[in-house]
């Protein structure tokens, strides 16, 4: 399955719309910072989703593609790439370490933009992916 992500950033934060089959998720990440570890959002291009357990988030995935030096696990990567970027739960972009926080609406929480609903976002993402299939993220940025 492909998922596409349009984004465009304010300077602040980056949001964006995924598209998944026939249904549209929210989402949210950090600026772009160029692709710094931890304080960037993801650069564009197309990323194959690694299935991942996350202690924190559950069943998720991670970003790969090594020819934009994005790696799913850091023991792959060269030092310095970008590595283990998630897609997970979150509302407000400071919860984000240069992972994707998804939500099914946008809104504002504590007077700040915010994805909403996020976790009820990532339990139907894993009713729409199936991980028994090679599954892509195609990321287009408007910065």
């Amino acid at each position: 399955m492909k998922l596409y992500l349009s984004t465009t950033t304010d300077g602040v934060r980056t949001t964006g719309a995924l598209l998944v089959g026939q249904e549209t998720f929210h989402s949210m990440e950090l600026p772009w910072k160029e692709n710094a570890k931890d304080i960037s959002c993801i650069p564009g291009g197309t990323y194959s989703l690694i299935p991942y357990e996350s202690p924190r988030h559950g069943s998720t995935w991670r970003l790969h593609n090594p020819a934009l030096n994005v790696w799913g696990f850091a023991r792959f990567g060269p030092v310095g790439a970008r590595t283990e970027i998630e897609i997970h739960t979150g509302n407000l972009v400071s919860e984000s370490k240069g992972c994707l926080l998804v939500g099914l609406s946008n809104g504002q929480l504590n007077g700040e933009p915010a994805v909403i609903d996020s976790l009820s976002a990532l339990e139907r993402l894993r009713a729409l992916i199936d991980d028994t299939e090679d599954n892509e993220l195609v990321i287009t940025r408007t910065l």
